[in-house]
């Protein structure tokens, strides 16, 4: 036999009864690679496997980790609280919600500009979009595109090629004449003109000089896709149009900021309006709550009040509304029930070519209104039912923007 089974280690005397026996189980335990238990039944730790391990005192516990009920679950109790996901939505501006999706609720609607860029019309299913004309836009080459009578335009930067959305504009009309959609030069030309805002622009390195109704001078920037535009007043009466050098893609338009391209042959030509709405009894959504979120790159404003999106019942007493200001960039919400308001806010003035988050939140005594994150409430109201989506316009007002918006989200929570 060993001498350790007959002799304590530290002092070399011989070993009661039960300390032989602890001994002699330990070396069986150890020729038979087995674990020696301590008093209490337990291995002793430096037989224990070195490893990373979370003790028990830590689950369910705070700084700790949690606990799983008999269903493999995390209990309730130990779930973080959470905010509806329309306010989660509005308070980080977007950037973050898609993992988000599924922890409170999916959206009811989601449409991102692009995924229908291949699409018939270049549309959702889902929505309805009208055009009685046809209208121009840019492709990611930046060559100007003709698209027909009802199909949905999808605008591209003609610098950078980079895609900007679904390009919704008013009605206008190009009162220049042989305009070219080939790239002909414009020829010197009068515009029998009215005391009101109009708009030139065209691209090229040329110039054209304004005389008679009005005096001034436009010059190019340099050549194509570099484009310029004027706005002025003119007294009744005809202006004349002297062009010298390259002018080409030209519009002639009534209106205080410039619109897309018109092509114009022996006389002036009319782009009618962009009109793209949503059926909400498509979609699962709330009847008295609910989270419009809107992704746009600003266009230019002015010349009255400019919707970027709207929700109604097709009446003008129940609205939730986001639109410029009368000739100015800042945008405004308001929520209508019944003929009057609820909630109103606004934003402060935002930037032509930036891209932009927005949205507005409704519910009972529940509102609230956020531009790139920065957040406005509103703890009083009544909630109207909203039973249709405009995007880019609205079903009960005329007035348009020109914007593109490249995404357009609804929540079915406050």
């Amino acid at each position: 036999m060993p001498l350790e089974l007959y002799k304590r280690s530290d002092k070399g005397s011989a070993l009661n009864a039960n300390e032989f026996d602890a001994n002699l189980t330990a070396i069986e335990n150890e020729v038979n690679n087995k674990a020696s238990l301590d008093g209490d039944g337990k291995v002793l730790p430096e037989q224990l496997p070195s490893m990373n391990y979370i003790p028990t005192s830590q689950k369910g516990a705070a700084d700790g980790v949690a606990s799983l009920n008999g269903d493999g679950k995390v209990p309730v109790a130990q779930l973080p609280e959470t905010a509806p996901l329309g306010v989660m939505a509005r308070e980080i501006g977007g950037t973050a919600y898609p993992s988000l999706l599924g922890i409170v609720c999916p959206p009811s609607l989601e449409f991102k500009a692009y995924d229908f860029l291949g699409e018939a019309n270049g549309k959702p299913p889902v929505a309805t979009f009208a055009r009685a004309s046809s209208a121009t836009h840019m492709d990611a080459a930046g060559i100007i595109q003709t698209s027909a009578a009802d199909e949905l335009r999808h605008d591209f930067d003609p610098a950078t090629g980079e895609y900007k959305g679904w390009l919704i504009e008013e009605q206008r009309t190009n009162f220049f004449l042989n305009s070219f959609a080939d790239g002909t030069n414009l020829s010197t030309q009068g515009v029998t003109v009215t005391e009101q805002e109009y708009t030139v622009s065209f691209y090229g390195a040329g110039s054209i000089t304004f005389s008679g109704a009005y005096s001034g001078t436009l010059s190019g920037a340099g050549d194509f896709p570099e484009r310029v535009d004027l706005t002025f007043t003119p007294s009744v009466g005809t202006v004349t149009c002297s062009v010298s050098g390259e002018v080409k893609y030209a519009n002639f338009e009534a209106g205080s900021f410039p619109t897309s391209y018109i092509p114009t042959t022996t006389a002036a030509a009319t782009r009618a309006a962009d009109v793209l709405n949503v059926d909400l009894s498509n979609c699962v959504t709330h009847p008295n709550e609910g989270t419009l979120l809107v992704e746009f790159v600003v266009g230019r404003t002015g010349g009255g009040y400019r919707h970027v999106a709207a929700l109604s019942d097709g009446s003008w007493g129940n609205q939730g509304r986001l639109r410029f200001s009368a000739d100015s960039s800042v945008l405004e919400s308001a929520v209508y029930a019944n003929g009057g308001y609820q909630a109103q806010f606004q934003s402060a003035p935002l930037v032509t070519g930036e891209t932009c988050l927005v949205a507005l939140s409704y519910g009972a005594d529940s509102f609230a209104f956020s531009v790139d994150g920065s957040l406005q409430t509103d703890v009083s109201g009544d909630a109207p039912v909203f039973t249709k989506l405009s995007i880019g316009g609205s079903a009960v007002d005329s007035q348009q923007p020109c914007l593109t918006v490249k995404r357009a989200m609804i929540f079915p929570v406050a």
